[in-house]
């Protein structure tokens, strides 16, 4: 009732996250629906999409999912600038899920888990650079050529630590919570040379 009249009063403290369960798949299953699994989940996955479903999952072993690779590309388009191809491209590795469940005997049909997973992970280089000379842009007054730089770096990635409970409220109904904790770094570069 407490979050609900939060939210009401205070709409900034309810916003939504930056991504949405359809941007990384965490699971075997989740990737084959492509995140369509939030009330489906029947593995640890469901530490992330499902806490309440954990209770109801029969056995939980350890899970690691991570896509090996993942290319990702970025491109720039510049507006007046025809035939001008800016962008980055990536081979690597794509986020990952590691989740576990700690057995404590005096949960009874209660369960304990944790999980990490990188939500978000990118790694953008963007360089260009110009010669500009009668030829190949606008006429600049008193000079015969011009050299512009560009260079754009963004380094970013989410972690999200979290430890799951989640108690079976029938045979097919459960309550779980999943708090995380987000570890968060950062690092960005940008520059404009025009000589």
């Amino acid at each position: 009732m407490l979050a609900i009249l939060l939210a009401l009063v205070v709409p900034e403290a309810g916003r939504g996250q930056d991504a949405q369960y359809w941007t990384n798949q965490y699971g075997n299953r989740a990737r084959l629906l492509a995140g369509a699994v939030i009330g489906s989940s029947d593995d640890l996955a469901a530490v992330y999409y499902n806490p309440g479903a954990l209770a109801l999952v029969k056995n939980t072993q350890l899970l690691l999912a991570a896509n090996i690779v993942q290319y990702t590309s970025y491109a720039v388009d510049i507006e007046g600038a025809e035939g001008s191809n800016i962008g980055s491209t990536k081979l690597g590795s794509a986020p990952s899920l590691f989740a576990g469940e700690i057995n404590f005997k005096f949960l009874g049909n209660s369960r304990f888990a944790y999980s990490i997973l990188t939500r978000y992970k990118a790694d953008i280089r963007i360089s260009e650079k110009r010669l500009i000379t009668e030829e190949t842009g606008p006429s600049l007054p008193g000079l015969d050529a011009a050299a512009a730089d560009l260079l754009f770096e963004e380094d970013l990635t989410e972690t999200w630590l979290g430890l799951t409970w989640s108690t079976p409220l029938g045979a097919h109904w459960g309550l779980g919570i999943s708090p995380y904790l987000t570890i968060r770094g950062q690092r960005s570069n940008e520059q404009f040379t025009f000589q």
